[in-house]
């Protein structure tokens, strides 16, 4: 879904020289733990998270990426708020304002919250920033950190930003109460104290990937169409009855499903040799490498030993084959105790 500003990670030449000294030991890849989710569970389902919750927390990652779209990815973000959103940005920025600002001075604004403020002042200030750069996954840390503040006493509500943080503020609280933000991400980045998250997802090939799959199933046969249909109502059945088990994301999270789940999305009708078919899928595939691409600058930056990576559970084949064929270490939950 986007050829956009993807963050590209810089190679480091190796240079060899007779006569030198012999280098230092290298630094190992960091390893990449795949946490595959399914995006809402209800509460009476909440059983599903405990255990997940419970072995990323001993694996103790160091960063953790999330499927957002990274505020510098217009492509993507145009993708996901719709072609207008710069405009519709703007016109927030100078509401909350008074005046525009570019995306490298709300970074620094982000980052330098004002002298003396105490932890509450610089979530808002957090928040706001975070909010107006789009950077939906470090805004809604920022709400999950206060979830416990009376935050109508705090914001003035005579201003359009406090109008607008505590309306919105309040919906995301009640939107990740079933999502794997507020069972999963934000709760172990906030006893695992990392401070930052990676929005890197990659949407500007949603729209090449959804015209393929429209085009290969229009042209499906009643026989071909029915086994298709077969396949996944049989997947989904089974995923149905492992979310009643109260071990949905145990069951998603091995590698006799992943394996299944990236059959039927890449190879269930690759013996058909449909041109849309092959379309479809080399679109899947190339959202997941430059989603893997993502990975990989997010571990760089944060110089990580480990990073965890929480993605609807169909994205963990895909990543997890783009980020081996870059030399990197990939876990599954079904490996950690």
């Amino acid at each position: 879904m986007r050829p956009s500003s993807i963050i590209l990670l810089a190679l480091v030449p190796l240079i060899l020289c007779a006569g030198c000294s012999p280098s230092g030991p290298t630094t190992a890849e960091p390893e990449v733990l795949l946490v595959g989710v399914v995006h809402q569970l209800p509460d009476s389902l909440s059983c599903n998270w405990k255990s997940a919750y419970d072995k990323v927390l001993r694996y103790a990652p160091d960063a953790m990426a999330v499927e957002h779209v990274p505020t510098v990815d217009t492509l993507s973000l145009a993708h996901f708020f719709g072609e207008d959103f710069k405009d519709y940005r703007d016109s927030v920025i100078v509401s909350w304002e008074g005046r525009r600002l570019s995306l490298e001075e709300m970074n620094t604004l982000r980052n330098t919250p004002p002298a003396g403020a105490d932890s509450t002042a610089r979530l808002m200030h957090q928040w706001r920033y975070a909010a107006l750069m789009l950077d939906m996954a470090n805004r809604d840390q920022a709400s999950f950190q206060l979830r416990n503040v009376d935050v109508s006493r705090l914001a003035d509500t005579s201003t359009a930003f406090g109008r607008a943080f505590v309306k919105r503020h309040e919906r995301i609280l009640g939107y990740m109460r079933t999502t794997e933000f507020g069972n999963l991400v934000h709760p172990l980045a906030a006893v695992l104290g990392i401070e930052h998250l990676h929005p890197t997802d990659e949407r500007r090939y949603n729209a090449e990937q959804s015209l393929a799959y429209q085009a290969f199933t229009q042209k499906l046969d009643s026989t071909r169409g029915a086994a298709y249909e077969q396949l996944w109502a049989k997947f989904n059945a089974a995923e149905a009855e492992a979310m009643q088990e109260c071990a949905v994301l145990d069951r998603v999270n091995t590698h006799a499903w992943i394996a299944h789940g990236d059959s039927l999305q890449t190879k269930a009708l690759a013996a058909w040799g449909d041109a849309d078919y092959a379309a479809f899928v080399r679109a899947w595939e190339a959202r997941n490498t430059s989603i893997a691409d993502r990975i990989i600058a997010a571990a760089e930056a944060d110089q990580a030993q480990r990073i965890a990576v929480f993605y609807g559970y169909m994205h963990v084949a895909p990543l997890k084959r783009a980020l081996e064929a870059k030399g990197y270490r990939v876990k599954v939950l079904e490996e950690l105790k």
